[in-house]
């Protein structure tokens, strides 16, 4: 004759499942972070942010932070390089952290803003002559320097001329040449004379 069924229920700290992962956004937008684990009793989540991977506190801003998904206000360049961690409780061990996950904050996307003209330079036949220009701009512009006979039209890319300086050997027929860098990346090109 058998008794009635017992069940025995065997309580178990928080033990991490999912770690969450770097992420890299552009500025103005947010980011996610995904992590999980497991417990009994089910334990309860919440996200934490550091600025220098020391000082932790609760995220008071963006939305899930007491999910296992956490999405981050719109973040700031100023954000770059903070952290995020997740904390799991419950009655047997509180405040178990994943690993920290940080986020990368690129720049909004710019077009080439040029920041160094190049000059006029005298040298002798055989000399070398240098000109130097330099642009800012999200992604980093590439230089491509090209010449003409009268600085207006019949602009020509220089071969293998795709550095900010611009270095050569100066002969008679270069006399009164024009010479400007190009500078180019996915939102616009830009140039400088």
């Amino acid at each position: 004759v058998a008794t009635s069924a017992a069940t025995v229920t065997v309580n178990f700290a928080p033990s991490i499942a999912t770690q969450p992962t770097n992420q890299t956004v552009t500025a103005g937008t947010s980011a996610t972070f995904i992590a999980a684990a497991t417990g009994n009793p089910t334990p309860t989540v919440q996200w934490q942010v550091s600025s220098d991977g020391t000082n932790w506190s609760n995220v008071s801003t963006g939305t899930g932070g007491t999910t296992n998904s956490y999405t981050t206000a719109a973040l700031t360049s100023a954000e770059n390089g903070y952290q995020y961690r997740a904390l799991y409780s419950n009655s047997v061990t509180a405040n178990v952290a994943t690993n920290a996950a940080t986020v990368t904050v690129n720049s909004s996307p710019s077009a080439p803003v040029i920041t160094l003209q190049p000059v006029n330079t005298g040298v002798e036949a055989g000399q070398t002559a240098t000109f130097t220009a330099s642009a800012t701009g999200n992604p980093a512009p590439a230089v491509q320097w090209q010449s003409s006979t009268d600085g207006s039209t019949g602009w020509a890319d220089i071969g293998g001329a795709t550095s900010p300086t611009l270095s050569f050997t100066a002969s008679v027929g270069d006399n009164g040449k024009y010479y400007r860098a190009v500078f180019s990346n996915s939102v616009s090109p830009d140039a400088t004379e």
